[in-house]
């Protein structure tokens, strides 16, 4: 020990030298947090992206996550009789979602006055099935739009036009009307 402290004791460039090793120490030591806050910002950053095209996804199908859980989930069928005959001018409305469908309307999509088909009632619960009687030949010209809210009011216009062929709805798309 008494060696190290007169080599230290005897000439100023050792202490120089011990100086400038010291001050390369800090500086690596400084790269290195300052490298490691750079990365976990950047993580950071990307969790944020994350959220906000989340946000940004939700909000382009104007849902909720508790919309999604109670989603109707709104099926188009042909309607048989109890002989297993196809009602040609009849379809079937059916709720297979997880949640119940409010202020239900099936409109003709021309322009035709009236446009819209009688329904029995404007709510559907899960499961359920309703009967709509339309115009097999005007339904097939024009196409249907049949609009419905969800129980925390988010609402849905489902598009489709019917192939009197086939007794089916072809063409769907689902569509999120914005709130007015």
């Amino acid at each position: 020990m008494q060696e190290a402290l007169c080599w230290l004791g005897g000439d100023p460039s050792q202490w120089d030298a011990i100086g400038i090793i010291g001050a390369v120490l800090v500086a690596v030591a400084l790269g290195v947090l300052t490298f490691l806050q750079a990365r976990a910002t950047n993580a950071e950053a990307r969790a944020v992206r994350t959220q906000a095209e989340t946000a940004d996804l939700q909000a382009g199908r104007g849902m909720s996550s508790a919309d999604e859980e109670a989603f109707p989930n709104i099926v188009i069928l042909a309607v048989t009789s109890r002989e297993g005959a196809i009602k040609k001018d009849t379809m079937g409305i059916r709720n297979m979602g997880g949640g119940d469908a409010k202020d239900l309307r099936l409109r003709y999509r021309d322009q035709s006055s009236p446009n819209e088909v009688p329904l029995d009632r404007q709510v559907l619960a899960v499961r359920d099935n309703l009967l709509a009687p339309f115009d097999s030949r005007r339904g097939a010209a024009s196409g249907f739009r049949l609009t419905y809210k969800t129980l925390f009011g988010t609402q849905f216009a489902l598009d489709f036009e019917w192939d009197g062929n086939a007794c089916r709805a072809a063409n769907e798309r689902l569509i999120v009307i914005p709130p007015s």
